[in-house]
């Protein structure tokens, strides 16, 4: 088996997120707990979130199974969250796993045509000095 070429269009960079912290056309989905979100359960150099993201945690999207809830219950989870199909959305969590499952939530199940995951998450963010951060 030979890996295909890495696909830019469906993750992204710290760099790129640096230059989008105030585009109004991106939204950042930080898919951590509460307390990661927040900054009390700190995993890094320091803790909090990426200016501007919005919390919605990863297991949100699924039932008590495991199974992924429907998608009219998602479209709807989402929606309410502030993650319209309109905008660029970029997932992260703490390594980019979480991220990731929110990444195919989003485009694969729902459809959305702009998602991107940083997978560095806050493990490079959180941990490099030149980045801001949010409480």
């Amino acid at each position: 088996y030979v890996a295909a070429e890495a696909d830019p269009a469906i993750r992204t960079t710290s760099e790129y997120l640096l230059a989008h912290l105030d585009d109004p056309s991106v939204v950042t989905c930080d898919t951590r707990g509460a307390e990661e979100y927040a900054g009390t359960d700190v995993r890094a150099a320091r803790g909090g979130h990426i200016p501007g993201a919005l919390n919605l945690e990863w297991s949100n999207a699924v039932n008590d199974d495991g199974t992924f809830k429907d998608a009219p219950a998602l479209g709807k989870l989402y929606l309410a969250a502030g993650f319209p199909p309109d905008k660029e959305i970029i997932t992260y969590c703490q390594t980019g796993v979480r991220g990731a499952h929110t990444w195919f939530v989003l485009k694969e199940l729902l459809g959305y045509p702009n998602v991107r995951n940083y997978d560095g998450s806050w493990e490079e963010w959180g941990n490099r000095e030149d980045t801001p951060v949010e409480q």
